[in-house]
């Protein structure tokens, strides 16, 4: 997933229109699902410490919040594990946007 190709989606003419898109535009919501999926098939595969998510994607506000929403329905108590208890994955899926 690539800010060109979501801004392709959106028929945006640059990458640069991207930060002007709603933080409700389900665009968002989407990228969200593909990137919990990808944080499922890591977690199932390597069973890793950490999956930390970057890239300008990850600068929407509520991104982190939406994978960890999606991650959650998908995993669907699978796996038994202590970062994997409740409904938010801290230290487990993260973003690099330390602060």
């Amino acid at each position: 997933m690539s800010n060109n190709s979501i801004g392709k989606r959106l028929g945006l003419s640059s990458v640069h229109d991207l930060p002007k898109v709603e933080e409700d535009h389900e665009v968002w919501g989407v990228c969200a699902n593909y990137l919990a999926q990808l944080c499922l098939n890591i977690t199932l595969l390597v069973s890793p410490e950490v999956i930390i998510l970057g890239g300008g994607i990850m600068n929407q506000s509520r991104m982190l919040s939406l994978i960890h929403k999606n991650f959650t329905k998908l995993l669907n108590n699978y796996v038994d594990h202590p970062k994997l208890k409740g409904t938010v994955y801290c230290g487990f899926v993260e973003s690099n946007n330390f602060k």
